[in-house]
């Protein structure tokens, strides 16, 4: 089957179940509240949505997430049939549960090495089920967040010290930066006050408005420009030029010695300030 032909198929099946599952109750402001509260504290622990296959035992600590790659699949290209058909609002964050059932329930009935390696593991459905529901847990904080949504302030400090881990572990340049201002990777709360200083969730629209994992949330988030969950998995972001310029001259009003120390030690991230 062409690609584009099965994500059509299987994208429209998955998502045809997902709407099923979904009632004029999944959208209220209670439930908003208690998902983005649990969203937010399962993303600060697992910032990759492979990280929830490694939480439940199904992928081991070092062990290359190749074989479950396809296993996103079905959640993602749902995603994308629902943004061509004007539905993608629909897959909130009030709906994640029925997101992630919809999507785990195709995988089983269609992929048949997910129960390999379930069986190679001692594992059982639901806590593949489980970890599908972190995974849409965690696509859900981010997507949330980036969208402008109101998020009570402890949410909204978990899902940013998170972004902060993505950044500083898929780049060198970023990740430099915080090294030299002296922030903690392993300090939550060092990492979200970092990134209220350097208005991180601003300059996230720039940079992820060409990383796909974000962009295909254009239903949600107006400013990103592509859908396209190929890619979205394997294209980590990246800090650009624009980004790191922002950065600096953002270190330079409100901690002036902090920026001399990165100019300093990384003359070549800001030689256009």
């Amino acid at each position: 089957m062409r690609y584009e032909q099965a994500v059509k198929t299987v994208g429209g099946k998955v998502l045809t179940n997902f709407e099923k599952k979904v009632t004029k109750d999944s959208f209220n402001k209670r439930r908003f509240r208690e998902q983005i509260d649990d969203a937010s504290k399962i993303v600060e622990q697992m910032p990759y949505v492979t990280l929830a296959f490694r939480e439940n035992g199904i992928l081991s600590e070092k062990e290359n997430p190749i074989r479950l790659l396809n296993t996103f699949q079905p959640n993602l290209w749902a995603q994308d049939i629902a943004s061509e058909s004007g539905k993608l609002g629909l897959m909130s964050i009030h709906t994640t549960k029925e997101r992630a059932e919809s999507s785990a329930e195709y995988v089983l009935r269609n992929y048949k090495t997910i129960h390999e390696i379930l069986r190679d593991k001692g594992k059982t459905i639901y806590d593949f089920i489980d970890s599908y529901r972190y995974i849409t847990m965690i696509e859900g904080a981010y997507y949330t967040l980036l969208s402008g949504a109101e998020v009570d302030e402890s949410s909204a400090r978990r899902v940013k010290s998170a972004l902060m881990k993505r950044l500083i572990k898929s780049d060198i340049n970023f990740r430099d930066i915080t090294r030299i201002t002296g922030v903690d990777f392993k300090d939550n709360l060092g990492l979200s006050q970092f990134a209220d200083e350097i208005e991180l969730t601003d300059l996230l629209k720039e940079v992820t408005e060409y990383d796909p994992y974000f962009a295909r949330r254009e239903g949600i988030i107006g400013q990103f420009k592509t859908i396209n969950s190929r890619e979205s998995f394997r294209k980590p972001e990246r800090m650009t030029d624009k980004m790191a310029i922002s950065i600096i001259e953002t270190l330079m009003k409100k901690f002036p010695a902090a920026a001399d120390r990165v100019i300093a030690q990384r003359n070549d991230l800001f030689t256009r300030v």
